[in-house]
């Protein structure tokens, strides 16, 4: 088993240099909004899989209870608290420094967030790895949520991830 402390280390780089690609922090984001996807557990599936990581449906109903905790408890106030400023900034601009802050805050959060995920299984790696097992790890959690169609849009981001290096 790697230590989790450096799996969530590099999940962590993985996660922002995912995140930064062309067109990805709005289709993960637009998943967030329209169908409660947390974007965190979106890229522990990509990156697991690219590691060798098989996530059972046993490993996915403990990821998504840990997942819900922080989104609900702290990360979720932190994104609203965030929007809500961002709103309010056409109003009164001297709000920018303080959303700012929010902003760092919620990003700090969602880093201890994976932390406490990578914590909550042993990512024993597996044989292989890549494209195919983030695709089958990502289509767990989206057909867990009962997402209609949702192969095809695990294998684009797969892809995507893969491409990513």
């Amino acid at each position: 088993m790697r230590d989790a402390d450096t799996f969530a280390a590099s999940l962590w780089g993985f996660s922002l240099d995912f995140y930064a690609r062309p067109g990805i922090s709005q289709k993960l984001i637009g998943l967030q909004d329209a169908h409660g996807v947390e974007v965190n557990l979106v890229l522990l599936c990509l990156y697991a899989g690219g590691q060798g990581y098989a996530l059972s449906q046993a490993d996915m109903s403990a990821l998504r209870a840990m997942a819900s905790l922080w989104s609900h408890e702290v990360v979720g106030p932190l994104r609203n608290a965030r929007r809500a400023l961002k709103r309010m900034m056409t109003v009164d601009a001297r709000l920018v420094a303080l959303r700012q802050k929010t902003l760092a805050l919620e990003l700090e959060a969602e880093r201890e967030m994976q932390r406490a995920l990578t914590g909550v299984i042993p990512f024993e790696p597996g044989e292989g790895g890549g494209e195919v097992l983030a695709r089958d790890n990502l289509a767990i959690y989206l057909a867990d949520l009962g997402l209609a169609g949702a192969a095809p849009l695990a294998g684009e981001l797969a892809a995507q991830a893969a491409a990513a290096g």
